[in-house]
């Protein structure tokens, strides 16, 4: 068994990439939207789905992947995101981004 420390939040490094998240919740047609922008805050590509599995699925498919995700921890914060979203999507919540 392993013990987990805790980790501050706050003080998590960005992706070496320079690439990060932004994800959106649209109420209206029930969709669950991500933005990969670059370090010029500029939108490169948007991924919209209504189940994270189908989101995060077709992002790590992308082709650009792997410039977008150079550290694992990324990867595994987009799922955590995305299944946050998707119960905010269901439960009709409040949904803040990490």
């Amino acid at each position: 068994m392993v013990d987990c420390k805790e980790i501050d939040i706050n003080g998590q490094e960005m992706d070496e990439s320079g690439y990060y998240l932004k994800i959106k919740i649209d109420f209206i047609t029930r969709r669950i939207g991500v933005m990969i922008c670059n370090s010029d805050n500029v939108d490169i590509e948007e991924f919209w789905g209504r189940q994270s599995q189908d989101i995060y699925h077709a992002i790590l498919n992308d082709n650009r992947s792997s410039d977008w995700f150079t550290d694992p921890t990324h990867v595994a914060y987009l799922g955590k995101e995305l299944k946050k979203a998707e119960i905010t999507l269901a439960t009709g919540g409040s949904y803040y981004q990490e």
